[in-house]
């Protein structure tokens, strides 16, 4: 099955693609995946409130949040070092070659399809050879249990940010990226150039800063860093 969510100004709809009549725990699941990736669950009032000034054109903003750990962590590893529209591009294809077709759609495939895709299929779909690499590798230790990703979110985020990095190709960045779209509230995507350009705007720099400093800057948000990035990658539209 396939849950799709559109959100427009003032509200959202969520419509549901599945090829037989879901039951009642099916259907619970997916009321419980839309609150998530709606990000329902999280109160932002007490950090609009800390920070009024700095939400004023953007009240009631939240991190959308991913249905799965899995999801998270394959946005994280396309998206490095490359722009948002390149990474969702890329992300289509991985969906199309391994998702499992439902109607005229795809669902988010399994780790252990994912992990079957052939790195020659990746590249010839504009993957680099390292990114084809890496993908194809996470997806396998999730599939083998030894990357542990849906449970990382009931820890600590210095243990979840530990199992991530452990696996190649993984770094802060990536680490940081998957905690916060995995519904940790205070984790910061340190060496992020948008990131670092809207910090820049904020503060008036002479010049980005470098993640020594952003983490400085970001400090003053803690302990909601998460939705304190979201402020700052949403700002930047705001400013074009």
């Amino acid at each position: 099955m396939v849950l799709e969510i559109s959100i427009e100004p003032g509200h959202a709809w969520v419509r549901v693609h599945a090829e037989s009549r879901l039951g009642r725990a099916a259907m619970t699941d997916l009321h419980g995946a839309a609150l998530r990736m709606l990000a329902l669950g999280h109160d932002v009032t007490q950090f609009e409130s800390r920070h009024a000034e700095f939400v004023r054109n953007r009240r009631g903003l939240r991190m959308p949040l991913l249905p799965t750990g899995f999801d998270a962590l394959c946005w994280g590893i396309i998206g490095q070092q490359i722009n948002v529209k390149f990474a969702a591009s890329l992300r289509r294809e991985m969906v199309e070659l391994a998702g499992e077709k439902i109607g005229d759609m795809r669902a988010h495939p399994t780790p252990e399809r994912v992990a079957n895709i052939c790195l020659a299929a990746l590249a010839a779909r504009r993957y680099s050879r390292s990114k084809a690499q890496y993908l194809v590798d996470a997806a396998a230790a999730v599939a083998s249990g030894k990357l542990r990703i849906e449970i990382l979110s009931g820890g600590s985020a210095i243990a979840a940010e530990k199992s991530l990095t452990a696996q190649r190709g993984i770094g802060t960045w990536t680490a940081r990226y998957v905690l916060i779209r995995g519904g940790f509230a205070d984790a910061v995507p340190v060496r992020d150039s948008a990131l670092a350009t809207a910090l820049q705007r904020l503060h008036t720099l002479p010049e980005r800063p470098d993640a020594e400093q952003g983490a400085m800057l970001m400090s003053r948000f803690a302990p909601y860093r998460s939705l304190a990035t979201m402020h700052l990658w949403t700002s930047l539209k705001e400013a074009s």
